[in-house]
């Protein structure tokens, strides 16, 4: 009886400078990922605002600002659209705003924390104690903490 060897891919994302044991594994690679060009930041942001003749404007300065990073376009898209600037869905949002009016946070962490920013308090008070907790936590303890 002929046995296949079992194969498995493992796939995890990291920061650049992750140097930990998961790089030092036999059969390991990395794979470095480039920031896009500027035509594939402007497709991507054209997906996400849609065509409408009012977000042209606003689709270049998200470009400009986010550098190649998809994942901050997307926050921006997510925090304008939270701010009412942008109504309408994903793919076909349409623009309540002057772009010169429209203030466009300048990094990925502002971005995040304007979006945390408008949060409820009791919202913000929860996010803030699993932030202390760490990245595994129960309701149970968050409800101990009174939170």
């Amino acid at each position: 009886m002929d046995v296949m060897p079992s194969c498995s891919l493992v796939l995890f994302t990291c920061r650049p400078e992750y140097q930990g044991t998961l790089t030092r594994l036999a059969g390991s690679q990395t794979v470095a990922l480039a920031p896009l060009s500027v035509s594939e930041s402007a497709a991507l942001v054209s997906e996400l605002l849609g065509s409408d003749a009012t977000v042209d404007e606003l689709g270049r300065t998200i470009v400009g600002k986010a550098a190649g990073n998809p994942f901050f376009a997307e926050e921006i898209v997510r925090e304008l659209a939270e701010r009412d600037v942008l109504r309408g869905k994903p793919g076909a949002y349409e623009s309540s705003a002057n772009v010169a009016d429209v203030i466009v946070p300048a990094t990925l962490q502002a971005t995040i924390a304007a979006r945390i920013d408008r949060l409820d308090p009791k919202a913000k008070r929860t996010l803030s104690a699993a932030a202390v907790i760490g990245l595994r936590f129960t309701p149970e303890l968050v409800t101990a903490l009174g939170i």
